[in-house]
């Protein structure tokens, strides 16, 4: 049988072990909100102001679309009366509202 000093040993392995994934797991969380934070920041400054992206799928009247680094929506409401959207098609439209949504942002759009 293992002596007290190696059970020790071992069982001091494995909490650092332990240690260290969590620690490894805080540090990626605190990397990804502060990656949301930046990119809330960048879209907040953008209110009012008109982007350009492409419409990535159109469903139940609502556009989904790339904008540089994050996927926004047109909402049905956000539209020209009439005006339809389709997939690859380029569509200049102003950032309306942005909300921090989990470890995410939402960008809504107007026309």
């Amino acid at each position: 049988s293992a002596s007290v000093d190696e059970e020790m040993l071992d069982w001091e392995e494995t909490v650092g072990r332990i240690g260290a994934q969590t620690a490894k797991q805080v540090m990626i969380q605190k990397i990804r909100e502060a990656e949301r934070d930046a990119l809330y920041d960048e879209y907040d400054d953008l209110i009012g102001h008109m982007v350009s992206g492409i419409v990535q799928r159109y469903e139940g009247g609502a556009a989904t679309v790339a904008l540089t680094n994050v996927e926004a929506i047109l909402p049905r409401s956000e539209q020209i009366p009439g005006e339809t959207h389709h997939a690859n098609e380029r569509v200049r439209a102003t950032v309306y509202e942005v909300r921090k949504a989990g470890s995410r942002i939402k960008v809504i759009l107007s026309r």
